[in-house]
């Protein structure tokens, strides 16, 4: 089965959506000492990274909101730095800004379907 980058963007918000859940009410003190929780929060959080990388250049220019970079270099230490993935960078990104890219990504996977 050949996937379209419009399914990448689905993988976005549901992986968001996904270590968003993972962390739920907790407590940063809770995460912290939560490996089962933590490990599985951030690879929700590399899958994120992952799908956005393969989202074109195009597209990612069109919806600057996104902070593509940002995410594809948090794929990035977690996939290739995973002795330096701080917890409190993965619990900040969990419940700061994946509450704000979930927003914003249901726009982005409407619009991304129309021409320019």
């Amino acid at each position: 089965m050949t996937r379209d980058f419009r399914d990448s963007l689905d993988d976005m918000l549901d992986y968001a959506k996904q270590a968003l859940a993972f962390v739920g009410g907790m407590s940063w003190d809770e995460f912290q000492t939560d490996t089962k929780t933590f490990f599985a929060t951030a690879r929700a959080i590399e899958i994120v990274g992952e799908a956005a990388r393969r989202i074109p250049e195009d597209v990612q220019q069109r919806f600057p909101a996104i902070p593509w970079r940002k995410i594809i270099g948090m794929r990035n230490v977690l996939a290739h730095n995973y002795d330096g993935a701080d917890p409190r960078i993965v619990y900040d990104t969990a419940t700061l800004f994946l509450p704000d890219l979930i927003a914003l990504l249901p726009a982005v996977i409407i619009g991304a379907g129309e021409p320019e």
